[in-house]
């Protein structure tokens, strides 16, 4: 009598990889942006990044295709789950061309439910390959809007955790100090600052 669990396992992995065989047909039809931003699409994408089946060239072509309109992918909910798994398998110059690429939607994603997830892996990211400048530059040049933003402190809070350069977020909250703690949000960066400066106090210093 057959072994009913493999009949289901067996099942399971035809099932799978008759997806994942989508994928190149995908890549070949120029349809990897259209196709992240759908549930069924996602997933295969996603199977197809995850199961090591995907060439270098298979990585840099999905990629590309995604640059077609990556803020939209970052703020999909679908899209952003693709966006996970092939920003692990990114070299630093494609990490620098993701962060080139959503510069101008860098607050429209921070203070995203779904696309804050994106921008704190991209931070991460950034951080790994040393990558600061742009992000600090667009960070600074709307800090105040993440700090009082549900989403948004936690872009910042990343910043504070990776990112060796964060003393523009320093002086922002010594100077806007009573401004920050009077909203919600801006009080746990301030909080986040405190426990940071407890824990290690001589590595912070502002500079006027």
């Amino acid at each position: 009598v057959p072994n009913s669990n493999t009949f289901i396992n067996k099942s399971k992995n035809y099932s799978e990889n008759k997806q994942i065989k989508d994928v190149p047909y995908y890549i070949n039809s120029n349809k990897i942006w259209e196709i992240s931003l759908l549930p069924h699409g996602s997933r295969k994408i996603q199977k197809f990044l995850a199961n090591d089946l995907a060439s270098k060239e298979d990585i840099n072509e999905i990629f590309s295709q995604l640059l077609y309109d990556l803020p939209s992918v970052c703020l999909n909910t679908y899209g952003s789950y693709v966006l996970e798994k092939i920003m692990d398998l990114l070299d630093g110059n494609q990490i620098s061309k993701f962060i080139d690429c959503i510069q101008y939607s860098f607050l429209k994603i921070s203070i995203d439910e779904v696309g804050n997830r994106i921008m704190q892996k991209l931070i991460t990211l950034a951080s790994i390959n040393k990558n600061y400048e742009i992000i600090t530059y667009l960070a600074s040049s709307v800090i105040e809007a993440l700090c009082k933003n549900k989403f948004g402190e936690f872009v910042i809070q990343k910043v504070l955790e990776t990112f060796p350069n964060n003393d523009f977020i320093f002086k922002f909250v010594y100077y806007n100090f009573h401004n920050l703690i009077s909203d919600c949000y801006g009080l746990l960066i301030v909080k986040k600052i405190i426990e940071m400066m407890k824990h290690k106090p001589k590595e912070f210093k502002i500079s006027y």
